[in-house]
């Protein structure tokens, strides 16, 4: 049974990545390329031992079953469930540490923004993770800025703790501030969120109920995917050549899907064996956009035993030596653990 579901129509059209899994109930979706809070539109009907049931197609439910829309679906497997809340906040977490990967969920503080506390969420993997994505599922908090409902993305890549990117847009990474307190104590048991101290109107959590002094808000919810490095998974930093004869980024395993994203004004390629079941692989897509997929493009990689070698000279994903990108790969079998495409 898959515990994480995201599915994207890969045809023309506009269909969101919609994001599933089985902590917040089947049905329940977020949407990588959105701002949105979480909508319960049921284009997701079951979580099943060989895979998942989606809804039969309907207004709203184009972004799993359109009528003659092709997809693809990218699923995970946690499956042990725990308890995330040591410090407090933690709703519900399914956890694989051996393959590196956990899905938590946890309210904000029931208390204002200038007294309130940090959360701890006890994120499951007995190792500090590689990657957490965070998403606001509510955005009931008084004074939510639309800032607050972008996606948090942290990698152990970027260049401190204390960075951070958007899943949803194609920024440059950031540090958090004053306007935008966040993540910190990134550790082997749990990641903090910061109480979300109000600055400048806007801010990026709010791990809180109130603004001092009103007592009209309720707390935020959130979903947080945590991965960390390990004989199914790899992120990593790599630097460029500009050249068609890449670099080779050794993974340890075979890739069944790559991710690249350059450090700074590009959005993310995806990149699966799905799709491109045979070198070169070509065809994207982009967790930012809702457009359709992009076949036969310009971003090429060869999937290798061990990895993956980069096959085009652009920017996005190979540019000069001094261009930082960051990778996740996702292996296609192990002995114990795999990726379903």
């Amino acid at each position: 049974q898959p515990n994480l579901v995201w599915v994207k129509g890969r045809g023309a059209g506009t269909q969101s990545h919609e994001l599933h899994d089985s902590v917040r109930g089947a049905g329940k979706r977020v949407f990588a390329n959105d701002t949105a809070a979480e909508s319960d539109l049921s284009t997701l009907d079951s979580f099943d031992s060989d895979g998942f049931t989606i809804s039969v197609g309907s207004s709203g439910q184009n972004g799993t079953n359109g009528n003659g829309v092709n997809y693809v679906g990218w699923c995970w497997k946690a499956g042990t469930a725990f308890d995330p809340s040591t410090g407090g906040g933690g709703t519900g977490g399914s956890k694989n540490a051996s393959a590196g990967f956990s899905i938590v969920t946890w309210s904000g503080q029931d208390d204002d923004m200038e007294s309130g506390s940090d959360t701890d969420v006890y994120h499951g993997l007995g190792v500090k993770p590689d990657l957490i994505l965070i998403k606001n599922r509510t955005n009931n908090a008084d004074g939510d800025a639309s800032s607050d409902t972008d996606w948090c993305m942290w990698n152990s890549g970027l260049s401190g703790d204390d960075y951070f990117m958007r899943l949803n847009t194609s920024d440059d990474e950031q540090q958090w501030d004053s306007g935008y307190e966040g993540l910190k104590s990134i550790g082997t048991s749990t990641f903090t969120v910061a109480n979300g101290q109000y600055d400048t109107g806007t801010y990026f959590f709010q791990n809180w109920e109130d603004i001092a002094a009103m007592s009209s808000g309720e707390a935020d919810d959130y979903v947080a995917y945590c991965f960390a490095n390990s004989d199914v998974f790899q992120t990593g930093v790599y630097y460029g050549n500009a050249s068609t004869d890449g670099p080779v980024i050794n993974t340890g395993f075979k890739p069944a899907m790559v991710w690249l994203d350059r450090i700074g004004s590009q959005s993310m390629h995806i990149m699966d064996t799905a799709r491109s079941p045979s070198n070169v692989v070509d065809e994207q897509l982009y967790p930012n956009s809702n457009a359709a997929e992009a076949a036969n493009n310009a971003v090429k990689i060869d999937i290798l035993s061990n990895g993956f070698k980069l096959r085009n000279s652009q920017t996005a994903t190979n540019g000069t030596s001094s261009t930082k990108y960051l990778y996740y790969a996702f292996a296609e079998e192990h002995a114990k653990h795999s990726i379903t495409l």
